[in-house]
Order: C-alpha cells, then structure tokens, then sequence
C-alpha cells in the first residue's frame, strides 16, 4: 500500500484508491504523523472533536478505527498502555519517507556541486506535496511539531532548488519561483537574497536593487527591523558591481598520478597501440577505448603502455584502479568507487554510502576536467557504466576477458603472439644469445607458452635464474608438464607456473602456497608470519626471480611490498587447497598475526570513548620480533598502513566462519577506526561480525556487535530512531544472559540515543517521553553495572541519567550526575592513562551547563580540557570543542569572538564523517556575523 498524507490523505493499493471518507482520512493522517510512539486515546479524541472527553466519543472512535482496520488490515494493532499506533507492512510506503529520501539526495548532490541531480531530486521529492499541504493534519499540540517540521523541510527543499538553479545559471527559474515562494513568505530574506543575484546575473541589476528595496519595505511594515546584514551586503555588492559567480562545492582537486609502471619487456601490438593512442587523443570527446582477451594475453600491459604514450594529453591526472574480477577475491564496485573518490580528495570518512550517490559524486569532480582513467579486469558493463565520466574531457581505458558494448568508442581483441613476436620477448627477457644459440628449443618454447606474454615472461624469469640451463632442458621439461595435463582447463600461464612451482625448493613452494591467502598488496613480512619464520627473503626474492610475484613499492616502514597475478594467484591458492591441515595452519597465522599486530598497535591508541577498551592480549606467538618491533616504531602509522588488510582479515575470519576471531579482531582494530574517523567501514565491519556470530550461536557477541553498530548509527542524523529498535535487541539478549555489563552499557546507549533524538528534535511531540525513558534506562542501568564492577557502564549511565535530567527541568541534580560520572572518568585516566573517557565526559558535562545557559561555567571547563584536547591532535573533537566555546560565547553576546570560533570549527569539520557539522557551524558563523555586524552599526 502507498500512503499518503503531504496533500490530502489517501491510499492507494495495487494502484486503486482506497475509498475513505474525511473523518477516517483525519484519524489515519493522526496515526501516521504520530509515528511508532503513537497518540493516547485522549489525544486522538482530541484531534478528531475537538475535546478529550473519551467517553462522550467513545463509540465515534472504536467505529473509526473499526472501518480502518478493516480497509487496512494488520497495520492498526489494539491499543498498548491505551494508545493507538499504526504499523507499516514491509513493501508499504509513505510520501513522507520518499520526500525525505529525495531531499537527502538533493543535499548529497549539493555538497558534491552536481547541482543538475540536485534539481532532478529536489523537483520529485516537491511534487509529492499537494495545495493545501498536509490538507488533513489536525491541528493538535501533539502532531504541531510534526507538520512544523515537515513545513520547513519543505522550505529548506525550495530554497536548496533555487540555488541549484542559481548554480546552473538558470536564472528565469529563480526570478519566477522565487516570487511565488515570496508571495507566501514575503519575510523570506534568504529569498529575496536569491531572486536579487538571479536578477543582477541576468543583467537586470536595477530590479535586483528594487528587489532589495521591496523586501526592506516588507520587513519593516511586519516586524519594524531593516534587514539583516547578508542581505544589506548583498545589495552593496550588487550597487558596487562586485557580486561573484557561485563557487564550486566539491572535493579539493588532487592531481593523481597512478599509472603502473610502463612494462619493461613489451614487444608487439603497434597496430593497436597506433589506433588506441590515436582515439584517446581526440580532444574535446570522451573516448572510451576496452581491451579484451583471455587471461594471460597481455591486456594490461598494452593498457599501461597506451596510458604512458596519451599521460601528456591529460593534465589533470591518470587514475588506476582494477576491480580483479577473475581473481579469487574480486572486488566490488562500491569499493573501486571509494578508491576513486579518495584518490581524487574524498576522505574515507565522508564517503557516500550508496553506490548512485558514489557515481554522481565522481562525475561531478570528473566535470571539466582532463583526466585519464585506466580501469582493468572487470567482469562486464554493469562494473563499468557505474564508474565512467558523464561529460566530454577524459578518457578511459578498460581491460576485460568478454566483450564490452556500451558506451565503447573503439575495441580491440587481442590473440596471442605470433612465434616471431614471441622469440622478440623472449629474446628481451633472457638475452638474443641464448635464443640466437637455440632457435628450435627457442620457438619450441615460444610454442609451448601459446604465444601469451604472461607465460613467456614466467618461462623466460625461470631461464634467467637458471643461467646454466639450456633452452631444450626447460622447453623438454615443459613439454612433460604439459602432456601430464593434457585435457584439463587451465591456461599456459597456469602451466608454465606449475612448471616453476614443481622445480622450486619445498620452502619457496610453501611461501608460493601461502601467499595465495594474502591480500593483494603484502609487505615482505607477510612471508615471515604465514610460514612461522623470522627470515622469509631468500624465498621472497626466489619467487620475484620466477615473476611469481612482483614488486610493488615499498612502505611507510620502507618494506618493500609486493603484488601477484590473479591467474598465479589462482594455481597457488589450488595447490595449497590440497594441503587442507596446510591452509588451516596458514589461515591461522593470517588471522593470529593480524589479531597481534592490531592488538600491539592498539594498546598505544587511546580507546573509542563509547565502549570499554579492547581488553589486551598476550603475544600469541604469530608476529616475529622483527616484525612486532616494526609496529611498536609507530603504531598509528603502521595500523594506518595495515588498515585494508587487517579488515581483509575480518572479513576472511567471517567468511570462514570463524566468529569469535572476527570479534576480537574488531575489537582490536575498533579504536584506530574511531580516531581515523573510518566511521562507514567500522559500521560495515561491525554488522558483517554481528551475523557471523549470530550464526554461530555467540549471542553475547553478536549484541555486543549490535551495540556498536548502533551507536554509530546515533551519531548521524535521523540515527537515533533507527539505532533504538537495534539496542532494544540486545538489551534483551544481555538480560536474559545475565550480563550485567552488557546490560548496563546497552541501557546507557539507548538513553544516549534517546537523548540525541531529543537535543535534534525539540518541537517533537515525543521528546518528553524519549527523555523519560533515557531516565529509566539508567535508573535500571546504574545498579547493574554497580553488581559487575563495570566502571565504563557505570559511568555511560550516570552520563545519560544526568543528561536526561537536566533536559526535564532537572538541572542541579544533572549536573550533579555528570560530575560523578566525571570523577569515575579521571580516576579511569590516573590509574590506566585512558583520557579519552575524561574528555567525553567532560564535553557532556559542558553540553549540559550550555544548555542551562550557565556560559561562564561553559567557558571555564572548556579551559580545563584544552590541554588535555591538545594532546590527542584530533580535528573531529577540537573542532567540537571549538563550536561550543562558540555558542558559549553567543550566549554571552560576544559575537565577534565567537565567529573566530565557528570559523575555526568549520575549517576543522572540514573532511569529517558528518558534514552536517560543518554546515551547522558554518549557519552559525554567519549569524554571529551579522550580530556582531548590527552591534558595530
């Protein structure tokens, strides 16, 4: 069913209108503004009559929600503690939700400038509001809030259009829609301000001044003030002739510059190189150009040759990436397009969520801009569509074992190599001598690689290490290996690599095996822990000599580090399947070195101020001295490098099954994430450990997973409501375990949520009874966390207690609550060291004493953790810090201060998790301006 309540309220089902006269239609529009908390039997009496007197209309309500629940069935349930309450079925959709899901597009497209999706999402979502609007919304003290709320999105909505459009140049659009939205609001100053640029940028400055001067008329015939400071600036700039064109919201540009290096023996393909150069330096086009083949035929290497020939037409940058499709562990789309956007200036932390929202973000900073992108190893069009350009300047180069169609400018298929372009490469690889002095074993060599350049190289890096070798010897070898394998499906490269493999040493054979398990970018110590020893280069450079792995740089601990082809990535994860107790061993030290490694950086970090600390562990014997010393040089950097493989580890522990590894090693791993702000991936991390112990029947983990996951969830907007039903499950499985612990910190999570809905939603009908609850919760809380010695749910629960307090009106005895909490927290930071709980702590305690208007106190504690803050460099908190000693200082009136402050808080939210913040701090900066403006006039 579709409901419907932003103009009249109706419901269609299957595409039918419901029948439903105005009375029905007002009690189901009160029912679905009330939301899950729904409404009491007086106050839907109320709404619906006009009185409370719930006997008088006793039998009026009962046929109302008889008839409802009969047009409606399952979704109207009998009343709870005598309240009424509607409930969606899954497949159900309500306008509200769809309003909001497109106008959360909208901003998303906004903050990335790609202003045509923001009028694109913007004008859907406006089309579902009707004349008059929420037309059967009754006017109740307890559903006010909700149409008031819903009003200004819908304004926020207009005015975020009109600046789109402004954005695009469109400026008609902003005149004519800015008039009528003026013809409702004349009051809007941030209208008139719109429709006078529009004015001015269409040539029509003297009607942009008479715009100006009818909005201060208005104003001052209704509210008997001027107008405030922006748009009085504006009217100067217009007068003056100084008005600049809208700046670009997106990411700060970055000039990448990510080719492969160019390979060193390369013979053949000029046809195709002349042809592919040629399209990609068309100018003013985008040539998309797709390289296909069998594995092992050389596609990559032409893509990195054609990039290095075209690298100068493309000023602004070459991006690479590879989606592995063939590899045993793909990638995803999502990922590459994370990869994309980093590499072009998007934090991790701040990355869109969606897929949709990824492309869109990546096309808007492709916009304009000559850049070459270099895709290799996709699976099909459907990887590649979500990653392309949307407008004319760059190119694209896309390797792939089918056939690409859409969108492709030119193709080319590439075969193997003929047996003269064969003997070339191989002549570059071990010397023209030796295949001057062998022709026949040359090219019976040649033959038996199939003409693929990757089996050559494999063949010609074994003759290399083996000097002494004839070209009959190895080519007479191979022959065996290939008459023993006749009719199985693999390619020549997989043999020449068995035929590598079967002539090395037991022990380069077991790191070959081994490494089949290591992410695909591995630092040389890898070796070492996967096969339990200190000293692993001799095998390392045993395998870089047969072109069984490659080089790839070195690392910030200048390790070199090393890379595999997926087709020998495949044989050796193959041969180490059929050691079974082999793979255990080597998934174990995988796992165990990564938990290690994680666990010995962790314990220099300062925990994650919302959870205990990851209890420490003892060396479990997997990471060498060497390599635990590597660490400890610095940990956050090193945990910064092996950030993507400590994650691949957790993701391989819940794809094996192996559910309490892939807990400890989120938790080891939980407070680096916190402090890098790598907020999505620690969600991410956590619901994939939540189900895998879900699975596995660890209950206390998976509610502890939960727990997590929740309270990531809290801190973004709208979480709370969303966060709530997921802490509700595992307070449940905490009480019925009897873990006291668990218990309490769950109970301190949700008054914590329960108090963010309510900080967020002020005018909310439910705000009193959401702080109610956040007082019960701790109330129950506190004594459990007393019975289990749980300091860190103790102190989450004093916390939320005298929060929710002071909120009621309650303020001395909040403040008297948060100030124990505070006193748990600095003995937590004398006897451990672990300041972060202190500073939390503290910065609850301020929010309380802001909230109560008591700025000095503000000021002074704010001071009192200033060096503490200092210490830990961390943008996200001092930028905290800096908005509040803003707001502190606006509640005294000094408002030139406290611009210096939100200015500073803006430029430190910059890249944060939650742009929100900077946005707010940056309303904020504005009107401490404009104050402190009116005060100098």
């Amino acid at each position: 069913m579709h409901f419907a309540i932003l103009s009249s309220t109706d419901v269609t089902h299957q595409g039918e209108a419901l029948p439903m006269p105005p009375i029905r239609r007002r009690a189901l529009c009160a029912l679905l503004a009330a939301g899950r908390h729904g409404l009491s039997a007086e106050a839907l009496t109320e709404a619906l009559w006009g009185d409370d007197d719930v006997e008088a209309h006793e039998s009026s309500l009962k046929s109302v929600l008889s008839h409802l629940r009969r047009t409606l069935p399952d979704r109207i349930p009998p009343s709870t503690a005598g309240r009424y309450r509607i409930i969606l079925a899954p497949g159900d959709a309500l306008d509200v939700d769809q309003f909001r899901a497109k106008a959360a597009e909208g901003a998303a497209a906004a903050a990335s400038g790609d202003y045509a999706t923001v009028v694109n999402a913007l004008n859907d979502a406006l089309a579902l509001w009707g004349e008059p609007p929420l037309a059967d919304l009754p006017d109740h003290p307890s559903l006010r809030g909700f149409g008031d709320e819903l009003l200004d999105e819908r304004r926020t909505a207009r005015l975020a259009l009109l600046d789109a459009w402004l954005h695009l140049g469109e400026y008609q659009e902003v005149i004519r829609e800015g008039r009528r939205d003026l013809a409702e609001d004349p009051l809007s100053e941030a209208v008139h301000a719109l429709v006078m640029t529009a004015l001015y940028r269409a040539g029509r400055r003297a009607e942009a001044l008479q715009q100006y001067a009818a909005a201060a008329s208005v104003l001052e015939k209704e509210t008997g003030s001027a107008p405030g400071a922006a748009l009085r600036r504006l009217r100067d700039q217009i007068a003056a002739d100084e008005v600049g064109q809208a700046d670009s919201r997106g990411a700060p540009r970055v000039v990448p510059a990510q080719l492969p290096r160019d390979v060193p023996y390369f013979t053949g393909r000029e046809q195709e190189i002349e042809e592919l150069v040629a399209v990609l330096s068309t100018p003013d086009a985008l040539p998309m150009v797709a390289v296909s083949g069998p594995g092992g035929v050389g596609k990559s290497a032409l893509a990195a040759r054609v990039a290095h020939h075209v690298r100068e037409a493309f000023p602004d940058g070459q991006l690479f990436t590879s989606l592995a499709a063939m590899s045993a562990s793909p990638r995803t789309v999502s990922d590459v397009l994370a990869e994309l956007l980093g590499s072009l200036g998007v934090p991790l932390e701040t990355m869109p969520r969606a897929d949709r929202e990824r492309t869109t973000l990546l096309r808007s900073l492709l916009a304009g801009r000559r850049m070459l992108l270099v895709v290799d190893d996709v699976a099909g069009d459907h990887q590649v569509q979500p990653l392309l350009p949307g407008a004319p300047g760059c190119g694209v180069i896309v390797t792939s074992r089918v056939h690409l169609a859409e969108g492709i400018t030119r193709r080319v298929h590439l075969t193997p190599l003929d047996l003269g372009e064969g003997l070339r490469l191989l002549a570059q690889i071990i010397g023209a001598e030796r295949v001057q002095a062998e022709p026949d074993a040359a090219a019976a060599l040649v033959q038996a690689c199939d003409g693929f350049p990757l089996a050559i190289h494999l063949a010609g890096a074994r003759l290399t290490s083996q000097p002494h070798w004839t070209l009959a010897y190895f080519a007479d070898h191979l022959g065996h290996g290939i008459k023993a394998r006749a009719g199985e499906h693999v390619s020549a490269s997989e043999i020449i690599a068995a035929a590598s493999y079967e002539l090395l040493s037991d022990d380069a054979q077991k790191a070959f095996r081994a490494l089949s398990m290591a992410s695909n970018d591995f630092p040389a110590w890898v070796v070492s822990l996967l096969l339990g020893c200190d000293e692993a280069e001799e095998q390392v450079e045993v395998l870089v000599s047969n072109s069984l792995i490659t080089p790839a740089g070195v690392d910030a601990y200048q390790q070199p580090r090393y890379r595999q082809h997926d087709l020998i990535r495949s044989y050796a994860a193959a041969r180490l399947a059929e050691q079974p107790a082999e793979r255990a061993e080597v998934r174990d030290r995988l796992l165990g070195g990564a938990l290690e490694i994680a666990a010995l950086a962790n314990t220099h970090l300062q925990p994650d101020p919302h959870h205990p600390p990851a209890p420490p562990l003892a060396d479990l014997g997997y990471a060498s001295p060497r390599v635990r010393a590597l660490v400890e040089v610095d940990p956050t950097a090193g945990l910064a490098m092996e950030t993507s493989n400590v994650l691949e580890a957790t993701r391989i522990a819940c794809r094996e099954g192996d559910a309490l590894r892939a807990f400890q090693l989120a938790l080891q791993i939980n407070s680096h994430l916190f402090w890098a702000r790598y907020l999505r991936d620690a969600e991410d991390m956590w619901r994939s450990v939540m189900r895998v112990c879900e699975n596995a029947g660890e209950q206390v983990a998976a509610a502890e997973s939960r727990l997590r996951v929740a309270a990531l969830i809290t801190r973004r907007p709208g979480g709370p409501e969303r966060a709530i039903p997921m802490l509700d499950e595992s307070i449940t499985v905490f009480d019925e375990l009897g873990d006291l612990s668990g218990l309490s910190r769950a109970l301190g999570a949700r008054a914590f949520a329960a108090w963010t809905f309510a900080v967020d939603n002020p005018q909310s009908p439910a705000r009193r009874w959401m702080l109610e609850q956040a007082g019960e919760d701790c109330e129950r809380g506190l004594p459990a966390a007393r019975a289990a010695g749980d300091r860190y749910g103790e102190m989450a629960c004093l916390r939320g207690l005298g929060m929710a307090m002071a909120a009621v009106g309650h303020a001395a005895e909040g403040i008297s609550l948060c100030e124990e909490a505070l006193a748990i927290a600095r003995r937590i930071a004398d006897y451990d060291g672990q300041l972060t709980y202190y500073t939390y702590t503290l910065r609850l305690l301020i929010l309380v004493h802001l909230g109560i208007g008591e700025y000095e106190r503000v000021l002074e504690l704010l001071e009192e953790g200033r060096p503490i803050m200092a210490a830990y460099k961390h943008a996200a908190g001092d930028a905290a810090w800096a908005e509040i000693e803003g707001d502190a200082l606006t509640g005294l009136g000094r408002h030139r201060e406290a611009a210096e402050r939100y200015a500073e808080a803006v430029r430190l939210y910059e890249g944060d998790a939650a742009p929100h913040h900077g946005e707010r701090c940056q309303t904020k900066y504005g009107d401490a301006i404009a104050r402190a403006g009116q005060l100098s006039v």
